[in-house]
């Protein structure tokens, strides 16, 4: 690959691109050429080779590593915001649900003290239903907030799923908390950020 070359949009998944079959139609006929027994090695060798490549026209532009990093954060967020979205309300649905004025929301969430979400500029803030109560508000956001920041860092903390909750996030794990002690959980997951 030459470090001019156009690296592909990494939203678009590989076997999508018009390009795919034709180098897919490509490795099936050139492993043609080689005994079976040492086809896979080679484009194992080959893929490896690619990479190493790939990596070092990455490391050379830290300008485009940063956007593709991003990108991929933006696609992540975007798909933890979908599988969540009934869980998240417009300050007036908070209000509503939970007797907590709009003015004390937005005050506390220019605190730090509630977490919110701005999807697109100049968009309504969202906020994740997991952080109230009736009148009241969780003393964990807080906590979230200060390890991560506000906005998309703390939805990624709250819907991330957790090998330790068995595969559910911290949101989950709060709808449903069975015999575990969530908010504690999650008090200390932010302690440990908050410190490293």
């Amino acid at each position: 690959m030459s470090r001019t070359a156009t690296l592909p949009d990494i939203r678009t998944p590989v076997a999508a691109l018009p390009e795919f079959e034709k180098f897919q139609a490509l490795i099936i006929a050139a492993s043609g050429f080689v005994p079976h027994f040492t086809s896979l090695q080679m484009m194992s060798e080959v893929m490896h080779q690619q990479t190493v490549q790939e990596l070092e026209l990455l490391t050379s532009r830290p300008d485009f590593l940063v956007q593709q990093l991003e990108r991929s954060g933006e696609v992540l967020l975007l798909s933890l915001v979908k599988d969540n979205i009934d869980h998240l309300a417009k300050a007036s649905t908070i209000t509503d649900l939970f007797d907590i004025p709009k003015s004390t929301l937005h005050r506390e969430k220019d605190a730090g003290r509630v977490i919110a979400y701005r999807p697109t500029k100049g968009a309504d803030f969202v906020f994740p239903v997991e952080q109230f109560s009736a009148g009241g508000i969780a003393d964990w956001a807080a906590d979230v907030i200060h390890a991560t920041d506000n906005g998309a860092p703390a939805l990624h903390f709250l819907y991330v799923p957790r090998e330790h909750l068995g595969g559910e996030s911290f949101a989950a794990a709060l709808r449903a908390p069975r015999d575990r002690d969530v908010s504690a959980l999650i008090k200390k997951a932010a302690a440990r950020l908050s410190a490293e």
